[in-house]
């Protein structure tokens, strides 16, 4: 047996963390871009191990996903579970909140242009 908080804190020691609060994994990446590691020589994705250190067992049918949507990112507090349907809602969401932001700072530019 393995003592979960010790290898949480390794992980988040060899994080970057971010301005954002992510915790970046740096080591290989699998063909998606996840970041992925070996544990007592088996390999995981970072985002799913650290999920199942916290939380326990994923549920069949559903995903780790990444609520700051950085692939990168293990902290556990921007991890959820979800299908891939939330997936691709989170995601087309958070586009369409990020295009009302740039078009609510081209208003403010030109408005401050005209002023």
């Amino acid at each position: 047996m393995f003592n979960k908080r010790g290898i949480l804190g390794r992980i988040q020691e060899k994080a970057k963390v971010t301005f954002t609060g992510c915790w970046e994994i740096q080591p290989g990446r699998n063909s998606n871009g996840y970041p992925r590691f070996m544990f007592n020589g088996d390999a995981y994705q970072a985002h799913r191990f650290v999920w199942e250190i916290c939380h326990g067992e994923i549920p069949e049918g559903l995903k780790v996903l990444h609520k700051c949507h950085n692939k990168l990112c293990v902290n556990p507090f921007h991890l959820n579970l979800g299908t891939d349907q939330d997936n691709s809602s989170d995601i087309t969401i958070d586009k369409l909140e990020q295009k009302e932001k740039n078009i609510g700072e081209i208003k403010y530019s030109t408005e401050k242009i005209d002023e």
